[in-house]
């Protein structure tokens, strides 16, 4: 009778493990809400502190993925996704240039149980590199 329950408690087990390992994040506190993003360290004027909004449901396969956006020292907000693959924040934003050009910044950061810590950004225009030190503030902090 026992049989059953242990087969049953294994499979789970073994499904879990399984998942962990493709990189899927299992904490249950969402990344939703708004995030002040403190980029430096950069070769440009890019240096400053910034808003990004993020919706985390799911949209994107991963347990926390979604759409993000970027405000301030923009004209516009600007809008992109992001994915929490293990404990790493990937996220990609449209950045659109004053020449009517597309940039990508793309940032990653230590993800952990709803927060956000430091870790790096690139800015990919098609022209000179960008990169620098990103910091993430507390959800609710912009």
């Amino acid at each position: 009778m026992r049989m059953p329950a242990i087969l049953g408690a294994l499979s789970i087990a073994l499904s879990a493990n399984a998942a962990m390992a493709a990189g899927t994040s299992y904490t249950g506190t969402s990344y939703t809400g708004t995030f002040a993003l403190t980029i430096s360290k950069t070769h440009s004027l890019s240096d400053g502190t910034y808003c990004v909004k993020l919706n985390d449901d799911g949209s994107l396969g991963r347990q926390h993925s979604g759409e993000a956006s970027l405000s301030g020292g923009f004209d516009n907000p600007t809008d992109g996704q992001f994915e929490v693959i293990g404990k790493t924040f990937v996220a990609t934003i449209d950045v659109p240039s004053d020449e009517g050009n597309l940039g990508f910044l793309v940032i990653t950061a230590r993800a952990d149980n709803g927060a956000l810590g430091r870790g790096i950004f690139d800015y990919a225009n098609g022209s000179q590199p960008n990169e620098g030190d990103a910091a993430f503030g507390a959800n609710g902090g912009c």
